[in-house]
């Protein structure tokens, strides 16, 4: 009876091993896609951070269009009332 148990733990094993290899083998493959995609988010999150530098030059130039709006639209109204107050720029 003691043999037999031996041999159905050895069938046992027999079965296992090839299985918990695959899985192994599964493992490290994916660890080698995970560490692809790490990489691969690292260089995207520099490429975010270079947009967003760029990106803060252009709201700056936004920003300065609209005061540069705003100036402009005083400016005119300072002509218009100078001009009906008597001013002549001739």
């Amino acid at each position: 009876m003691s043999c037999e148990a031996i041999e159905i733990g050895i069938s046992i094993v027999g079965i296992l091993i090839p299985f918990l290899l695959y899985i192994l083998k599964k493992l490290f493959e994916l660890s080698n896609h995970t560490s692809h995609i790490l990489t691969r988010l690292e260089s995207l999150d520099n490429r975010v951070e270079k947009l967003e530098k760029k990106t803060e030059g252009i709201a700056s130039i936004e920003q300065l269009l609209q005061d540069q709006a705003i100036i402009a639209g005083r400016v005119e109204r300072m002509e218009g009332w100078m001009m009906r107050n008597g001013y002549n720029p001739d």
